[in-house]
Order: C-alpha cells, then sequence, then structure tokens
C-alpha cells in the first residue's frame, strides 16, 4: 500500500513538473520574442527570465507539498497526474509576470495587442477550469485552491500595477483591495479556527464582483486603442457606477458569512471545551 502510495505521488510529481516546465518555455519564449522584437537590453530579458524562473520554482515546491490534496472531491481518488482544469488553472498562474511586465513595457513600448491577449486569456480561464472540471466531473480539492489563489494573485498584482501606471482611480483600487484581502484574511483565521484548510466555495455575488473587476480591468486598456481612446472615460465611468455597488454588496456578504462563520466555530469550540453543558 505504502509502495503504491509512493508510486502515485512520483508520477503526480513528474507531471507537475512537466506542466510547469512547459509553461516556463512558452512564456519564456514569448518574453524573447518581445526582447528581440523592441530591442530591449539584455540585462532587462535576463532578468526577467530569472524572475520567471523564480515564480515556476516557488509553484512546483508549493505544490510538491500539496499532493494531498490532488484528490477528487467527493470520492477521495487519488491524482496521478495533472488534468486539464488543473493546468488551464496553472496556465493562468503562471502567466502572472508576464503580464506585469508587459504592463510595465505599456508606456514606452508597442505591446498593447500582447498585453491584451494575455489578460484575455488569464480572465478567460477563470471561467474556463471550473466549467470544465464540473462538466468532466474532475473537480479536485487542489484545483478549487489553485483557482482561488490564482485570482487572487492575478487581481492583486494588476492592480497593483494599474495603480502605479494611474489607470485606475485610486478609491476603486482602495475597494478592490478591501474586498480581496478581507476574503482572504476571513479564510486566514477561519483556517485557524478549524485546524484545517478550509473548502473554497463563492457565491453568485462573488462571482460577479471578480467578473466585474476583470471587466475593469480590460476596459482600462480601451485608452491605449486609438480608435476607442476617445470613448475609454465614458466606458469606465458607467463600469464604475455598475461594479463599485457589486463589490461592496460582495464585501458586505463576505462580512456577515464570516461573522455567521465565526460564531458557529467557537459556538462549537465551547461545546468541546464543556461537553456537559
Amino acid at each position: 500500500m505504502a509502495s503504491a502510495t509512493f508510486h502515485q505521488q512520483d508520477r503526480l510529481t513528474g507531471s507537475i513538473a512537466l506542466s510547469l516546465v512547459t509553461l516556463f518555455i512558452i512564456h519564456l519564449a514569448v518574453s524573447i520574442v518581445v526582447t528581440i522584437q523592441l530591442g530591449l537590453p539584455l540585462r532587462d530579458s535576463l532578468a526577467f527570465s530569472a524572475i520567471l524562473f523564480i515564480h515556476h520554482l516557488a509553484i512546483m515546491l508549493i505544490l510538491s507539498h500539496m499532493l494531498h490534496f490532488f484528490v477528487y472531491t467527493g470520492s477521495g481518488t487519488a491524482l496521478h497526474r495533472i488534468n486539464i482544469p488543473i493546468f488551464i488553472t496553472l496556465c493562468r498562474l503562471t502567466s502572472l509576470p508576464v503580464i506585469i511586465y508587459l504592463i510595465i513595457l505599456l508606456e514606452e513600448h508597442s505591446v498593447l495587442e500582447l498585453l491584451i491577449a494575455y489578460t484575455v486569456f488569464a480572465f478567460i480561464t477563470d471561467f474556463l477550469d471550473g466549467n470544465i472540471s464540473r462538466r468532466m466531473k474532475q473537480t479536485t480539492k487542489i484545483g478549487a485552491y489553485l483557482d482561488s489563489i490564482s485570482d487572487y494573485a492575478v487581481l492583486i498584482s494588476i492592480s497593483i500595477a494599474y495603480i502605479i501606471y494611474e489607470l485606475l482611480p485610486d478609491w476603486f483600487f482602495i475597494l478592490v483591495m478591501l474586498r480581496l484581502f478581507f476574503q482572504w484574511a476571513a479564510a486566514a483565521v477561519m483556517t485557524v479556527m478549524h485546524q484545517k484548510m478550509q473548502e473554497h466555495s463563492s457565491s453568485l455575488l462573488a462571482k460577479a464582483s471578480i467578473f466585474g473587476i476583470m471587466t475593469m480591468y480590460a476596459a482600462a486598456l480601451i485608452r491605449f486603442i486609438p480608435a476607442l481612446s476617445a470613448y475609454s472615460g465614458e466606458i469606465i465611468s458607467v463600469l464604475e457606477w455598475i461594479v463599485s455597488p457589486v463589490l461592496v454588496l460582495s464585501l458586505i456578504e463576505k462580512i456577515y458569512h464570516f461573522i455567521f462563520d465565526l460564531r458557529n466555530a467557537l459556538r462549537s469550540k465551547s461545546d468541546r471545551s464543556n461537553p456537559d453543558t
């Protein structure tokens, strides 16, 4: 039994490594093409390549310590290799350094088309992985965790890059950070309370808030499209009025559920401490 488990984990580790190496090569090739076409200094390309390598290596190290989460939800059957939904999520998570790199280059170089392609890809895969996993009945614990982590990692990183280059209003950036930070903080508190990682679940309102943020970020790039730049201000203003109430309502919902879950956790802990009562 122990030998079978070791063999399964060995095959799974190899599959994770192969997937990440493949994605690293793809992203590295894209960065090399950009470097050549724009005539960027070699030191900049080498620095980005190092960051890209460290990013992929960190993901590999984290996943190698989470092999016990590579099981199908419900049945608990262990995975022997990366499935399609997990690979799609990894595509989004590993694309993060390239997106930030392109945003940095955008002010002085013509990389808008590639940035839009990467950004749209990241946003589309956010909806693909979950839908595919449910349709193919390949929902996994690690898939849910990675999906959540990749969403917040991409949104937080793009938010910071956008605010640095003044692509977002300050108040919208603060609202997004409050929404994302509270989600993370609430999950961390409940994990400590229950002494185990909590199952991730998203309400319709939560999904709408994430979709709204992604739509806002995609619309912010319109200012760099000559044919549409004149309308960018009006489009973004309309989206602000639509997205910001959704974010506020989602934040209120998260606070409500957190208080409710915290009370239940404290009550359960109290009952275990005082069984006679």
